[in-house]
């Protein structure tokens, strides 16, 4: 594979939906997210996790629902992309302030990202 002619690293906090075991280990992230108009709505996105260190530490410190701080990676190529896990920290348990749990977009920039522990019941994924 040729070097990627562009590459970000993006970090924001998430809650845990799952871990998947198999020949690509991968992170189950739920997060939400509000436009302009106010209209929220929670995604679960899985993240890719090559490396095996990383994977192992992520399993021994991590349950469902636990809020982390994730740091993935975005490397575009002129066939696609590619994203993956590149570190993450657990986070303390949030206080209670009066947030809603959404990330506010005005344009196409995040201005605020605020994401509480989130209950199973929200984030059950359907396979």
């Amino acid at each position: 594979m040729n070097n990627p002619y562009k590459v970000s690293r993006v970090t924001t906090v998430v809650s845990v939906a799952g871990v998947s075991l198999g020949e690509a280990p991968a992170l189950r992230i739920v997060y939400s997210a509000k436009n302009s108009r106010g209209a929220a709505r929670k995604f679960v996105r899985q993240v890719s996790v090559p490396d095996v260190l990383l994977f192992e530490r992520l399993q021994a410190s991590v349950e469902e629902g636990d809020q982390i701080e994730v740091t993935t990676v975005n490397e575009w190529y002129d066939a696609g992309y590619i994203s993956y896990l590149a570190d993450f920290k657990k986070m303390p348990a949030p206080k209670t302030n009066g947030t809603n749990g959404t990330i506010n977009f005005t344009t196409n920039n995040i201005t605020e990202i605020i994401i509480p522990p989130v209950r199973d019941e929200e984030t059950k994924v359907r396979h």
